[in-house]
């Protein structure tokens, strides 16, 4: 037999189970700053090397990745100020940078 819940139980669990998905969320969008270093390397040298005699559609493309994937710890850092404020939908902030990052890389080899 399944236990039932009173509505008062129901409502002290709701925030906790909300916290831990939060947390949770905000842990998977924060393993992309692990390898951070060598995606800054990386994205230093492909500046350098990046020649401007392309189309100019490949020229915003390309800079719109180096860009996007560079600022990302910015974005992430912003998006803690919601969550420390216990405020619902900030995770959309670094879930969406990284949407558009992997927007342009893909749109990068499409057009490379």
């Amino acid at each position: 037999m399944v236990p039932q819940l009173s509505m008062a139980q129901r409502d002290r669990s709701a925030p906790a189970m909300m916290t831990t998905k939060k947390t949770i969320i905000y842990t998977l969008l924060g393993l992309p700053l692990l390898i951070y270093p060598v995606i800054l390397i990386a994205n230093a040298m492909s500046a350098g090397a990046f020649h401007g005699q392309s189309t100019p559609l490949l020229t915003v493309v390309v800079s719109g990745f180096l860009w996007t994937s560079t600022l990302y710890p910015i974005s992430y850092l912003l998006a803690w100020l919601p969550f420390l404020r216990k405020r619902p939908y900030g995770y959309f902030l670094p879930a969406g940078h990284l949407l558009t990052a992997i927007a342009f890389f893909m749109l990068w080899l499409y057009l490379s």
